[in-house]
């Protein structure tokens, strides 16, 4: 699930990505690049199917800075928090959500707040595939900013919310991504995601 997210999700011109991706992200205007994942952006924490530790089912409590833990570990904390959020929103999109204010910060927040009233609008929700969320997740922590690596089994579908019909059928793909957060006031807050590609190529970069 990965971006509509602008400049700040890596733009191009050329077809969307993954499903995860055009389901979460409707393209905007000027920006190549789908909106951000629906789901998207994971089914995070390696949830499976509707478990209590499903990121569906998780609180959306604020992801506070905690001394039981290292920088590394309140970033990647903070990520799953994100990709949870997003879980939870791909079943029920709301711009006004307050959670997304927790979980993003700057341009790359708008842009989620867009998408999900776009996806309200449109009707259209995610569903996720038993495999779905993120195989690894690594963080390396600059200050006031952190950047993430992560893989992820995108494995979703794109339903019509009112019809039941299916717009996209599931499908699976294996996701690199690369995600920037920075430190606001304790939270640590998603700025940028990108999906990597392989250099100078627009196909995906594999996950080692």
């Amino acid at each position: 699930m990965a971006s509509e997210l602008g400049d700040d999700i890596e733009t191009r011109s050329d077809p969307p990505p993954p499903t995860r991706w055009r389901a979460v992200r409707p393209w905007l205007e000027g920006a190549g690049i789908a909106l951000l994942l629906v789901g998207i952006v994971y089914v995070a924490l390696g949830l499976r199917g509707g478990s209590s530790d499903d990121p569906a089912h998780r609180s959306a409590a604020g992801t506070t800075t905690s001394t039981s833990l290292s920088p590394e570990a309140e970033v990647e904390q903070a990520y799953r928090a994100f990709e949870a959020m997003l879980v939870r929103l791909s079943t029920a999109p709301n711009p006004d959500d307050p959670e997304i204010a927790q979980r993003t910060t700057g341009e790359f927040r708008a842009r989620v707040e867009r998408i999900m009233a776009d996806r309200r609008a449109r009707h259209l929700l995610v569903r996720f595939g038993a495999e779905a969320g993120p195989t690894s997740v690594s963080a390396v922590v600059h200050g006031g900013s952190a950047t993430v690596k992560a893989c992820y089994v995108d494995q979703a579908a794109i339903v019509n919310g009112r019809t039941g019909a299916v717009i996209d059928p599931m499908t699976t793909v294996h996701e690199r991504l690369t995600v920037t957060l920075d430190e606001d006031r304790g939270l640590w807050k998603v700025s940028h995601f990108v999906v990597d590609r392989k250099p100078g190529s627009e196909e995906l970069a594999a996950c080692e």
